[in-house]
């Protein structure tokens, strides 16, 4: 590829480098100039031009966007038309992107004029969301430069993957002390609704017990006999050690407790685990507001039918810390307050 500034008697077939005005005429950066072009230029008294000439080895920016993206397309994505050296990765359906950041990080490092953007890893898409665009930052780029890209793919799999979400079973589980109030329940029951409706499914089983261990355990009995695939216990009071009434209760209807705590703010208080192939969370207090909480980021995935596992809860503290929700006993920052 050949930039600069050249005849205009040499530049039919050049792309035009910068955007020129002809009188009442604009003639856009990335045009293919025409014989009527120069024939124009040189009416205005224009005799050169910045612009790019194409090799025979080279590819213009456009088909090089196109050819990898289409290399790079996983499951569920569709691309989008190729303009000005960028084609989109576009969700089909809603879900969670899977990233392979490494293969990203290895395709932009090819080559300079290489630049692939992503959504981050698990980020939710809604259909018809772009969740990565491919961009060629000049004008045309070796043929060879996409070729080692599309054989890194080739090697690597596909970076860029969309797990769509699959309607799942869940059951709701309250558990009451003299605080709590009805309204508090009710309010909590419709978030719950709502937040499971968002993702696709919905919510299928409701008990409310009392905080004690032998009712839950009998609550949690009942979601097994219902066909339930995920089960969400918002206690009375939050899980304070993994020998608490929720995870007893658990282990009591012969489960195991996969992990207990979260890195993710609101949601520390978090605990997952499970009964044969029933998925149990449970949720701290803080998840009946409608706010963004690390629970979410969990049953997005469940949901998803991406496996979770204690390893992974404990990878998802960068980033971890979201908006505070202001009706917490005890915001964070006035957590750490002291008195004078």
């Amino acid at each position: 590829m050949k930039f600069g500034e050249i005849s205009i008697q040499k530049a039919p077939g050049a792309i035009l480098a910068h955007t020129l005005k002809i009188g009442k005429q604009t003639f856009r950066k990335g045009r293919l100039l025409t014989q009527d072009d120069i024939n124009l230029l040189d009416d205005a008294s224009i005799k050169t031009v910045v612009a790019v000439k194409l090799e025979k080895e080279d590819l213009h920016e456009n088909t090089a966007a196109q050819r990898l993206a289409k290399a790079m397309v996983g499951p569920n994505l569709v691309l989008s038309p190729t303009a000005t050296g960028r084609c989109n990765l576009i969700a089909r359906t809603d879900g969670l992107i899977l990233i392979d950041s490494g293969t990203i990080n290895a395709l932009n490092s090819t080559n300079e004029v290489v630049a692939i953007s992503t959504v981050l890893p698990f980020k939710q898409a809604l259909k018809g969301s772009v969740v990565a665009t491919v961009k060629i930052i000049t004008f045309g780029v070796a043929q060879s430069v996409i070729s080692e890209c599309e054989t890194l793919i080739k090697n690597n799999g596909v970076p860029i993957k969309l797990s769509p979400y699959r309607a799942k079973n869940i059951a709701l589980i309250q558990t009451t002390l003299p605080v709590i109030k009805e309204k508090i329940l009710d309010k909590t029951r419709e978030v719950t609704r709502k937040r499971i409706h968002d993702l696709g499914s919905n919510l299928a089983h409701e008990e409310v017990c009392k905080h004690d261990r032998s009712e839950v355990s009998q609550a949690l009995t009942k979601c097994i006999k219902s066909g339930c695939d995920i089960v969400l216990i918002i206690g009375a009071s939050a899980i304070a050690d993994r020998g608490d009434v929720l995870p007893s209760a658990i282990e009591d209807c012969s489960g195991t407790v996969e992990h207990f705590g979260l890195p993710v703010d609101p949601g520390n208080l978090m605990l997952m685990g499970n009964i044969k192939n029933m998925t149990v969370l449970g949720l701290p207090g803080s998840a009946r507001s409608p706010r963004l909480h690390g629970f979410d980021w969990i049953l997005q995935r469940l949901l998803a039918n991406i496996q979770v596992t204690g390893a992974d809860l404990m990878c998802m503290g960068v980033g971890g810390l979201l908006k505070d929700i202001p009706s917490r006993p005890l915001p964070r920052t006035r957590a750490v307050q002291r008195k004078s």
